[in-house]
């Protein structure tokens, strides 16, 4: 039977930045407190201090997490760890501006500048190695937006840019290295969430970006802890309907592949978090996956998905058990 033996320090470089990062990146966002339930940010930070300190690895925040508070404090643990310049790739994203307790989102140039003058000083760096457009704002045209993050990326402020939410197919619209700067971009994926996957394939493979897959546990539901019968409390948004894997017949067609997944974990003696994770590494080579991490067994929990032991028979079982969720 194969399996796919990977060290736990196997990396990828990222395109234009050429800097190794492990392919399981540490997710910030739980960094910020805000809707997450009950989280301690102070146990966050000793793990996203682990994190750098056991090798090279993608810290991913955004401005809007918090808001504000997930980079301030992802900035205090860059200033304390003495790993921090070797070990820390460090993106962050704009694009979605909370004001008085409105969201909205604002591509503009403009604003752009100031958020990323907002950002190095929240996390107490010179430069961000990837800075990402977090939402399109469905009014401010790509190329306007790259030319900026071009002239970003000139002055020395960024070392690459990328792009979350946007439809790979939008992407391909544009011709290879037509902008320089471009790195990655991010989209959704998980077992539960396939409805992208033949165009993220199409566009890693003709445009030579790194696809940053988030959601990849969906929300937490592909660890296995929560059910038909868990409530979630007032201030986690899983409570809410618009997270609809969690509710109705939603959650019972994803608890079946839940199922599925947790018989594979089970037979090659790893936790389910990690086989969904090594899931993606093994469906889209130089990808990375992104999780959102609340503790330092967390994070070491997810690590292991790098040591995978993962089978083209489970692979295979675990794809056919989510292919009603494929695109």
């Amino acid at each position: 039977m194969t399996t796919f033996a990977q060290s736990v320090y196997e990396t990828v470089s990222f395109p234009v930045i050429n800097r190794p990062v492990r392919r399981v990146a540490f997710g910030c966002e739980p960094l910020g407190g805000y809707n997450w339930g009950g989280v301690d940010p102070e146990e966050i930070a000793a793990a996203a201090s682990e994190a750098i300190s056991s090798g090279p690895i993608l810290l991913d925040t955004a401005d809007c997490y918090g808001p504000n508070a997930s980079e301030v404090r992802l900035g205090e643990v860059l200033e304390q760890c003495a790993d921090a310049k070797r070990n820390a790739v460090i993106a962050t994203k704009f694009g979605v501006r909370v004001v008085d307790g409105s969201v909205f989102y604002d591509n503009d140039p403009g604003y752009a500048d100031q958020a990323l003058d907002a950002s190095l000083a929240r996390l107490r760096i010179n430069k961000i190695d990837l800075y990402q457009l977090h939402w399109p704002d469905a009014k401010t045209p790509l190329p306007k937006i790259f030319a900026k993050l071009e002239t970003f990326r000139e002055e020395g402020r960024i070392g690459a840019y990328g792009v979350s939410n946007i439809p790979a197919s939008t992407l391909s619209e544009f011709k290879p290295n037509e902008w320089p700067g471009l790195a990655s971009f991010s989209l959704s994926y998980s077992l539960i969430d396939r409805k992208q996957e033949k165009s993220i394939d199409r566009l890693m493979q003709t445009h030579g970006l790194a696809f940053i897959a988030f959601g990849c546990l969906a929300q937490g539901l592909l660890s296995g802890k929560y059910g038909r019968d868990t409530v979630f409390p007032e201030n986690d948004r899983r409570r809410h309907q618009r997270y609809s894997a969690f509710h109705g017949s939603e959650l019972e067609s994803n608890l079946e592949i839940v199922d599925a997944l947790m018989v594979e974990a089970k037979s090659l003696g790893q936790a389910p978090t990690a086989i969904a994770l090594s899931m993606i590494l093994r469906k889209f080579p130089n990808s990375i996956a992104l999780a959102g991490i609340k503790s330092r067994s967390q994070l070491r929990q997810n690590l292991t998905a790098l040591e995978s032991k993962l089978t083209l028979k489970s692979l295979e079982r675990l794809l056919n058990a989510s292919d009603k969720n494929a695109g």
